[in-house]
């Protein structure tokens, strides 16, 4: 029997609600849309949309934990 293994991604959570706020979309979707899972003009918008706010997110951690 093969089993299919799917890895587990962590998403940023505060990030995803607030793509659902602006867009109005359910958190399943804003998922999808990030792994490529949708495709069209707004799962792309709210793919790079993550990725921006994502890496700014980290950013923003990094440089705090830098000034401690």
């Amino acid at each position: 029997m093969n089993k299919h293994r799917n890895k587990n991604y962590n998403y940023n959570n505060a990030v995803i609600d607030e793509l659902r706020a602006k867009y109005g979309f359910t958190r399943n979707y804003i998922i999808m849309s990030i792994r490529g899972d949708r495709t069209g003009t707004f799962p792309t918008k709210i793919a790079d949309e993550y990725k921006q706010l994502d890496r700014a997110a980290r950013q923003a951690i990094k440089s705090k934990i830098e000034n401690l």
